[in-house]
């Protein structure tokens, strides 16, 4: 993970503050330069049209880019300085120009959108260990209903890598089977896999089919 994406990939870029913060459209992307360190680097911040964000850190004597700051294992005191000072800018633009997300996934969004617009829940983070993973849970008897955790994809699916947002919920021990049929779903990781069911929010299921799932779930610890 680069260090914009530990800070950006929860958030949603807030496209008209963008200019007035100090970035440049420029062929459909947004630039910010600024110098740090009494002038002795420049950063370049790029937002792509899909909201990504990248960026480089250039020695301004020399004109190179210095990727010391992106070697994990330097850690001697001046390359943590420069890259301690590139992360505040980092920072800076994230509070300034993006919106705070939940989680990771447009899908995971918007599942926690629409429980929220139905059932007037929130996800709660409860773990220092896993601060990603929220959990849904009824106002009237605290019990869980749903569970979207960040985890890597190999757990489910030995063929598939990287990371990805899955939501566990409760089925009816009947339709497990059948269930467990269909593309993207899966035996409940970290839960009891008899009664309950994880669904990956990588868009391989709608969303109609996700709140399927939810509602059932939500009648089933009801």
């Amino acid at each position: 993970m680069t260090l914009e994406d530990e800070i950006f990939q929860r958030k949603k870029v807030n496209w008209e503050s963008l200019v007035s913060f100090g970035f440049v459209l420029k062929d459909s992307e947004y630039d910010y330069r600024t110098t740090f360190m009494n002038d002795d680097f420049e950063a370049h911040i790029h937002i792509h049209s899909d909201g990504s964000v990248s960026g480089k850190v250039y020695d301004t004597e020399t004109g190179d880019e210095y990727s010391n700051i992106r070697v994990k294992s330097a850690r001697g005191a001046f390359v943590m300085q420069v890259r301690e000072e590139y992360q505040k800018i980092l920072q800076n633009i994230a509070d300034s120009c993006f919106i705070s997300k939940y989680f990771v996934s447009e899908q995971a969004n918007r599942m926690t959108q629409f429980i929220n617009e139905k059932y007037g829940t929130v996800p709660e983070f409860l773990w220092e260990r896993t601060p990603s993973d929220g959990i849904f849970r009824h106002s009237e008897n605290q019990k869980w209903y749903g569970l979207i955790m960040n985890i890597p994809y190999e757990r489910l699916n030995k063929e598939r890598q990287g990371m990805v947002e899955v939501l566990n919920v409760k089925i009816d021990l009947a339709e497990r089977e059948m269930l467990l049929m269909n593309e993207g779903c899966y035996p409940a990781y970290h839960m009891n896999k008899k009664h309950w069911m994880t669904v990956v929010l990588d868009d391989t299921l709608t969303d109609q089919e996700i709140i399927t799932y939810v509602e059932s779930s939500y009648e089933n610890t009801k």
